[in-house]
């Protein structure tokens, strides 16, 4: 029986963004890359015949939303196909899946450079060791979704990328985890970032934590503080980073311990004075920290976005010393308390989305409210207004499209616009 290492949700190149300078490269893409030669380091310890990424090995955008450009990631990928070479000078090999961050022209261009030492493997079913092992792309989209049973590779191992309803989260139902589970006689799944075995009371299905700190925290913390109330609360866990190692029938959880402190802390209030509040009485406490210089803090809250971007980033950005690097405002239900009316906090300001329909409409003629109806259904949607980062060109083209068909305009027009905003 080979032994394998299980590694998933390294989401390298993540932190690169565009710089100017060639000669640059970014302090937390450097950190990344820092932490993923350590974590490496560690599986090669472990003497694996087999490594499999399952999924965001790598990513498609960066932290700002943009999609990552090769001249930014060239900067850093001869040093990491450096250290998957390291991994594979005795005789290991390495197979990975697409993730829903993933690029399948990049996993192909690294297979190519690496001379096949490395193999992106996807929807089908290989022999590795005397071993059937399946790999299945994702199949990821936002909200609940099923996988077809009938396009699922059939072998004795499965590796595969997928969300699983639980906990709140939106995704596969364990009725269609079930049916597929009882294929394999084990199951192995990315995208999750946390360790997990018996996953929805399945025996043979096993949740692969992030292999390092990376792209969303998805509560893969090591220290966190909770405001609410007017109280603090501090808890600390062992890192929930690592990867497993698969021998026969026996299955491991390896820890690794990152460089850095990751810190979440969930900011939960009513008010405004409560946001800035929690942020004054967390903050002092990280800033009396002899480590802070390590602390690395994602922060969720209950805020919605316009006091995020409008009073917590501005507050937080006072305590310089110590690096946020997002904050996350998270659905009410998550953090128990109501999100505070846009009314209460911003008068008439602004408008939730029903809202401004209910107001707007009445305004408007009959073939207006048609033409706007179809707006918020086909462009201002709820997903749209609620992504982090939107696909902007897109959004404009679709409603260049849909404003050109109800007003009659040439498609010449469209085009001619079109072909100006990609020049912009």
């Amino acid at each position: 029986m080979p032994r394998i290492c299980i590694a998933g949700d390294a989401h390298l190149l993540y932190q690169v963004d565009w710089i100017e300078d060639e000669r640059v490269l970014r302090d937390e893409a450097k950190e990344v890359v820092i932490e993923f030669e350590r974590a490496m380091k560690q599986m090669i310890s472990c003497s694996p015949d087999v490594v499999v990424f399952v999924g965001d090995m790598l990513d498609t955008r960066t932290e700002s939303g943009q999609r990552v450009t090769h001249r930014e990631a060239e900067k850093y990928m001869p040093r990491i196909r450096s250290i998957l070479k390291e991994l594979t000078n005795n005789g290991c090999k390495i197979y990975a899946l697409r993730g829903n961050h993933d690029s399948e022209p990049v996993l192909k261009s690294l297979e190519s450079i690496m001379g096949g030492t490395f193999v992106y493997v996807g929807n089908k079913a290989i022999s590795v060791k005397n071993l059937n092992f399946s790999f299945l792309n994702t199949h990821y989209v936002v909200g609940n979704y099923e996988i077809p049973v009938e396009e699922v590779p059939k072998g004795n191992i499965l590796f595969m990328h997928e969300s699983i309803s639980k906990g709140g989260i939106l995704g596969v139902s364990k009725e269609n985890l079930e049916r597929i589970c009882k294929m394999f006689s084990f199951v192995f799944n990315g995208h999750m970032h946390y360790y997990e075995e018996n996953v929805l009371g399945i025996s043979n299905l096993y949740n692969v934590p992030a292999f390092i700190p990376s792209r969303r925290i998805k509560n893969s913390w090591i220290v966190k503080y909770r405001f609410e109330g007017g109280k603090i609360e501090n808890e600390r866990q062992e890192s929930p980073f690592g990867f497993v190692v698969f021998d026969g029938d026996n299955i491991e959880f390896k820890r690794y311990t990152p460089l850095q402190i990751i810190v979440l802390v969930e900011l939960v209030g009513k008010t405004v004075n409560e946001f800035v509040t929690g942020i004054r009485s967390i903050y002092g406490l990280l800033m009396e920290r002899e480590d802070k210089e390590k602390l690395r803090v994602w922060i969720k809250t209950n805020a919605d976005k316009i006091t995020v971007e409008r009073v917590i980033w501005p507050e937080v950005s006072r305590y310089s010393e110590i690096k946020t690097l997002d904050i996350e405002s998270e659905r009410p239900e998550i953090l128990r308390v109501p999100v505070p009316s846009i009314e209460e906090e911003f008068g008439e300001v602004a408008f939730t989305r029903d809202e401004l329909i209910d107001k707007l409409f009445p305004l408007l003629k009959r073939n207006q409210v048609r033409i706007a109806r179809k707006l918020f259904d086909e462009i201002f949607t709820p997903q749209l207004l609620q992504s982090q980062n939107p696909n902007e060109r897109e959004v404009f083209k679709r409603l260049l499209e849909l404003l050109a068909k109800e007003r009659k305009v040439s498609q010449a027009f469209v085009q001619r616009a079109w072909e100006l905003l990609k020049e912009a």
